[in-house]
């Protein structure tokens, strides 16, 4: 992202997508990107 600071703050804990990798800095696009996950995995049954 163009201005992001370059080192975040070590308070901040990334939550990483083990299926594709990804990460995020707030829980809550975490836990909404996991949804999509799931939403996928119920289709497939």
């Amino acid at each position: 992202f163009p201005g992001w600071p370059l080192s975040l703050p070590s308070k901040v804990q990334m939550q990483k997508c083990e299926k594709c990798s990804r990460e995020f800095c707030s829980t809550i696009n975490y836990r909404r990107h996991i949804r999509i996950h799931r939403r996928s995995l119920n289709i497939d049954k």
